[in-house]
C-alpha cells in the first residue's frame, strides 16, 4: 500500500462523521466559516490553539496591532512618547472604546490584561523581566518604567500569533491566568453569542454595534481601521474534508479555511471559488516529547528518533501545495533561519543502525503513547507517519486518536503516560509563530514556562535571553546559529517540515487578510 493512501484512509476513517444539514439559503450580511476544529477555549491566554487565536481578533482589540510586513502600529493607543533614555514609555487610549458589556476601556483594565498575558506568553515574560513598574496612572495613561531600555515594547504588544495580548475587563483580567475566563468579554469589532453556541458544531459571532474603528492608519492585517461589514459570523464544525468541500461549492459554507491537498485540484476546477495562499509563511510541522517522563526524558533516546524522522516522508504525506524540507527551528524565510546543524534526519534513515543506537542510548520497551488528533488531518498525518517510524525502530508505540478538545487537555497533563499523560504528540505551528525567539512557542527550555512537553534546557534560555539583549541584528542572528545548535543536540521538539496550503472562498467574498483568518473589513456580495 502507497504511504498517501493508508494516510487518507486513517484521516477517513477516524474523521467520517455526519454533519448536520445547512440551509443554503443565507443573507449576505451571514458569513459561514469552516475551522479545522471546534473551539475548545475562549480564553486567549490559556490556549495555543489556532481558533482561539481567530476568536482572540474577533472579539477583542491589542494596544497594537501589525501590518503585512509584522510591524508595530498604534491600535487602540493614539501613540506613546519615550522619555529617560528609554526607560519611560507612556501610552494614551484613543477615545471611544467601550467593551461589549457597555464599560469604557480603561487603563487599568490595559495594566491588568498585560500582566495576565505575561504570566504565559514568551514575549511578554521578557517585558515584564525588563519592566520595573507598569501601571494606570489615569483612566487613559498606561505607563511602563524599565529596568532597561527594551525597543521591542510595541512588537511585543503588537503581537498577533499565539498568545495575543488582547485587552478585557479588569474583573476578568486579575482572575488565576492557570483557569480560563467564563466569559469572553472585549472591545473587538465582533461579539461571542455564548447562547448560540453548540459544542462540536456551531460558533456564533455577531457585529458589536459600539465598536469604533481607528480612524486613521491603513488597514492591514491586525492594524488600521477594524471594520465589521457583517452582522453576523458563523463557524460550522464539520469534520469531514470532503463533506466541507460540498458544502463550500454548494455555497452552504463561505470559507474553508484549509483543505487538504487531494481536495485542492476539484476546487480550483470550480469557477465560483477562490484559492487565496494567505498563509504566506505556511505552516510547521512539529513532533514533541513529554520531557518530564522516561524514556523521552532521555537526550540521547531523543536525538536517535530525530534522525529516525525524513522531512522528505513526512511531506509526502501532507501532501500540500507546496512543501520545504531540511527546515530547521527557525521559520526558512526568517532572518534568524540557518542550516546550521540541518539535515537533522536523513532523506532515507538507516533503521536498523537506529535501533541499534536507540538500545544503546537506554530505550528498553517502555511503552510509548503517541496521542493526536482523529479529525486534524495535519495534526494525525504526521502521527500515523510517526507511529510507524517508531514500530520501524522497534519501539513499543500505542497511538491514541482524541478529538481536539480531549487531545488539548490531555497535551496539559504531567502525569505518567499510562496514568492519562503522553510520550509524543504531533502538531504544527504557523511559520509566523516561529520567525524569531521573542515568540517561538517551541524553542523555551524554561520547563514549568515552556510549551506542553516542559523541557529543562538551561542554554536555550541563556541564549533567548541574550537576543533581547542584543544591540544589532548580525549579533542575533548569530545567537539564533547557537540555539540551533543546542537544539539539535538537546532536542526539545524535532521539526519534520514546513508546507503551504491554500485557504478556498467563495467569489463575492473580498478583503481577506493576510496570515491569518480575521473577519473584520470582510464584505460579502
Amino acid at each position: 500500500m502507497q504511504r498517501r493512501d493508508f494516510i487518507r484512509g486513517a484521516v477517513a476513517g477516524a474523521t467520517a462523521l455526519a454533519m448536520p444539514h445547512i440551509a443554503i439559503a443565507q443573507p449576505n450580511k451571514t458569513l459561514r466559516f469552516k475551522p479545522n476544529n471546534d473551539l475548545s477555549a475562549i480564553d486567549p491566554a490559556f490556549s495555543a490553539a489556532f481558533v482561539t487565536r481567530y476568536h482572540a481578533h474577533l472579539v477583542f482589540d491589542t494596544l497594537y496591532g501589525q501590518d503585512n510586513n509584522l510591524n508595530p502600529h498604534p491600535q487602540m493607543v493614539e501613540g506613546h512618547v519615550v522619555e529617560n533614555d528609554g526607560l519611560l514609555w507612556r501610552m494614551k487610549l484613543r477615545p471611544g472604546l467601550k467593551f461589549h458589556d457597555g464599560e469604557p476601556v480603561r487603563a487599568q483594565d490595559a495594566v491588568a490584561s498585560i500582566k495576565r498575558w505575561a504570566r504565559v506568553d514568551t514575549f511578554g515574560q521578557a517585558l515584564m523581566a525588563a519592566t520595573d513598574e507598569l501601571s494606570a496612572q489615569s483612566d487613559k495613561e498606561i505607563v511602563f518604567r524599565l529596568k532597561r531600555p527594551f525597543p521591542l515594547l510595541p512588537n511585543a504588544l503588537a503581537k498577533s500569533s499565539t498568545y495575543v495580548p488582547v485587552i478585557m475587563p479588569e474583573r476578568l483580567a486579575q482572575s488565576d491566568h492557570t483557569k480560563p475566563i467564563t466569559e469572553a468579554i472585549g472591545s473587538g469589532p465582533y461579539r461571542y453569542i455564548a447562547k448560540d453556541r453548540v459544542i462540536g458544531q456551531l460558533v456564533v459571532y455577531e457585529k458589536f454595534a459600539d465598536y469604533v474603528p481607528r480612524p486613521e492608519g491603513r488597514s492591514e492585517y491586525t492594524s488600521g481601521a477594524k471594520v465589521a461589514y457583517l452582522d453576523r459570523i458563523e463557524w460550522r464544525i464539520i469534520p469531514d474534508q470532503a463533506t466541507a468541500a460540498g458544502a463550500l461549492r454548494a455555497g452552504e459554507i463561505d470559507w474553508f479555511e484549509n483543505p487538504i491537498g487531494d481536495l485542492i485540484p476539484m476546487l480550483r476546477k470550480d469557477p465560483n471559488i477562490q484559492l487565496d495562499l494567505i498563509f504566506k509563511l505556511g505552516d510547521m510541522g512539529v513532533l514533541t516529547f513529554n520531557h518530564l517522563h522516561a524514556p523521552m526524558n532521555n537526550p540521547a533516546v531523543r536525538r536517535v528518533l530525530a534522525k529516525a524522522v525524513s522531512q522528505t516522508e513526512m511531506m509526502d504525506a501532507i501532501g500540500a501545495d507546496a512543501s520545504t524540507t531540511d527546515v530547521g527551528f527557525f521559520t526558512p524565510e526568517s532572518p534568524m533561519a540557518s542550516k546550521t546543524g540541518v539535515p537533522i534526519g536523513a532523506p532515507t534513515p538507516d533503521y536498523a543502525n537506529l535501533k541499534r543506537e536507540l538500545a544503546a542510548a537506554g530505550y528498553n520497551g517502555e511503552k510509548i503513547v503517541l496521542i493526536t488528533v482523529g479529525q486534524s488531518t495535519n495534526i494525525n498525518t504526521q502521527a500515523v507517519v510517526l507511529e510507524d517510524i517508531l514500530k520501524r525502530l522497534g519501539m513499543n508505540v500505542e497511538l491514541v486518536a482524541l478529538d481536539f478538545a480531549n487531545w488539548l487537555r490531555r497535551r496539559q497533563s504531567r502525569e505518567l503516560p499510562e496514568n492519562g499523560g503522553w510520550s509524543m504528540l504531533t502538531t504544527f505551528i504557523p511559520g509566523q509563530d516561529l520567525w524569531d525567539p521573542a515568540g517561538h512557542l517551541m524553542l523555551r527550555g524554561s520547563k514549568q514556562h515552556a510549551y506542553a512537553g516542559w523541557p529543562d534546557i538551561p542554554k536555550l534560555e541563556e541564549l533567548r535571553n541574550a537576543w533581547f539583549s542584543a544591540t544589532n541584528d548580525e549579533m542575533r542572528r548569530d545567537i539564533c546559529h547557537q540555539m540551533q545548535l543546542v537544539a539539535v543536540q538537546e532536542v526539545p521538539y524535532i521539526p519534520s517540515g514546513r508546507w503551504l496550503n491554500p485557504t478556498a472562498y467563495r467569489k463575492g467574498l473580498t478583503g481577506v487578510a493576510r496570515h491569518t483568518p480575521l473577519f473584520y473589513n470582510l464584505k460579502k456580495a
